[in-house]
């Protein structure tokens, strides 16, 4: 038994320890993107009634509404009023408070101090580990504003980009508009 669990142990040990993100996946405009989970204070569904003038209802404020066409994918068009919107209601984090627990809120001091926006999404969040070996910079012709990395072709996850949340937010403070992410996809 001892040559069994030492010859186990030893082919554990070989394995690479790859550093690995904690991200939210999901889709925009059927294109997979990640998000790290650290800004993502909640994911939900809205009413049409909680949606007002690019400003979502969400527990007692006004919060600003991500253009997407206009930020990431560089349209002109206005928001499209949805009849629902599944939403992500990012923060940034801070850094002298711990994350909460899914059961627990922090306190109401925080919220009011951290910016908050949400990103409508097309599809229902999920949690993914991602190794850092699998994400790639960004080549030229993909140059987005709001869009950091992607992954490469040989990762569980097909070209899927990992959106910058600071530059979302700094993005929706100037409300710029952004590079079309649509000519850089359809490029490759």
């Amino acid at each position: 038994m001892a040559t069994r669990s030492s010859v186990r142990l030893g082919r554990l040990s070989d394995r690479a320890i790859t550093p690995q993100r904690q991200l939210i996946t999901f889709r925009l405009r059927r294109t997979g993107f990640f998000l790290p989970l650290q800004w993502v204070y909640r994911a939900m569904v809205f009413d049409a009634q909680d949606i007002r003038q690019n400003q979502v209802s969400f527990e007692q404020y006004n919060l600003p509404l991500v253009n997407v066409g206009q930020i990431i994918f560089g349209d002109a068009d206005p928001v499209r009023r949805p009849s629902a919107l599944i939403g992500l209601v990012l923060q940034q984090p801070s850094q002298q408070a711990p994350r909460p627990s899914s059961l627990e809120q922090p306190p109401l001091e925080q919220l009011e101090n951290a910016p908050q926006l949400v990103l409508p999404i097309d599809s229902a969040p999920a949690l993914c580990r991602v190794s850092d070996s699998s994400f790639v910079p960004l080549p030229h012709t993909y140059a987005v504003q709001c869009v950091a990395e992607m992954t490469d072709n040989s990762s569980d996850y097909p070209l899927h980009l990992l959106l910058n949340p600071q530059q979302l937010f700094a993005q929706l403070l100037t409300h710029s508009s952004a590079q079309p992410l649509a000519s850089a996809l359809s490029s490759r």
